[in-house]
């Protein structure tokens, strides 16, 4: 597994989050390499991982494959900022932000 993805996301090498069953049929038929599936979730035909919550997994999962860098320091050209306010350097205020 070289990544997590979502059902319309799938592609080789990915984890794919099947939440329910009626989404199976078309997780199986997809091109991942393994599915996130809930423990008791019958017909799986394919390398799964199961799961008591598979949101919560896909989160961790995702936590591990895209792990959050974090904003970068300095005010982004499209935030609005108080002229007044005095921020430190590191600070990263993003995008449209107001």
């Amino acid at each position: 597994v070289l990544g997590v993805a979502g059902l319309e996301d799938a592609r080789p090498g990915t984890l794919v989050r099947v939440d329910a069953e009626r989404y199976l049929a078309q997780a199986q038929a997809g091109p991942s390499a393994a599915l996130l599936v809930p423990r008791n979730l019958g017909g799986v035909e394919r390398p799964c991982i199961r799961v008591d919550r598979v949101k919560l997994a896909f989160i961790r999962c995702l936590e591990v494959f895209a792990p959050d860098e974090g904003w970068a320091p300095g005010i982004h050209p499209t935030a609005v900022v108080d002229p007044e306010c005095q921020l430190p350097a590191d600070v990263g205020i993003g995008p449209f932000t107001v």
